[in-house]
């Protein structure tokens, strides 16, 4: 497996950085700050990018942090918690049903090797057809 490596990061609307901007990564790097000052956070995209923003370890993060959507506290999963705080991935927790948000992770300069990570949310609301078929409709107009 081709290990990759970026030499500068750019994370836009993820969790706590609505713009951060490193313009250049050495071979070791230390990252120092106060409590609450996004390292963590930095490491997550990191993991994300890496893991190309594979759906498992999203949740996997969010169970992680144990964040769950109280707001919807009557709607508990399978497994008896709530549902996961899916909005925690997004800067500035934005409310779903109002906006279709996304995050970027990424180099300031993609090329080839190192490509940019995407990620859109969209509420799906699955509405049966007369004829039997389901199929889904984005909540949000787009």
């Amino acid at each position: 497996m081709q290990s990759r490596r970026l030499n500068s990061l750019s994370i836009e609307g993820f969790r706590a950085f609505k713009s951060l901007r490193i313009e250049r990564f050495a071979d070791v790097n230390l990252i120092v700050g106060k409590n609450n000052s996004g390292k963590t956070t930095l490491l997550e995209a990191l993991r994300l990018y890496f893991l190309q923003g594979d759906r498992y370890r999203i949740t996997e993060l969010l169970l992680s942090r144990e964040e769950y959507s109280f707001q919807k506290q009557g709607n508990l999963s399978e497994s008896g918690l709530p549902p996961l705080a899916y909005e925690a991935l997004f800067y500035g927790r934005p409310k779903f049903l109002e906006t279709k948000p996304s995050f970027r992770i990424g180099p300031l300069a993609p090329n080839a090797d190192n490509a940019v990570l995407d990620v859109d949310f969209t509420w799906l609301r699955e509405v049966q057809e007369e004829d039997g078929t389901i199929r889904f409709l984005s909540l949000i107009p787009t």
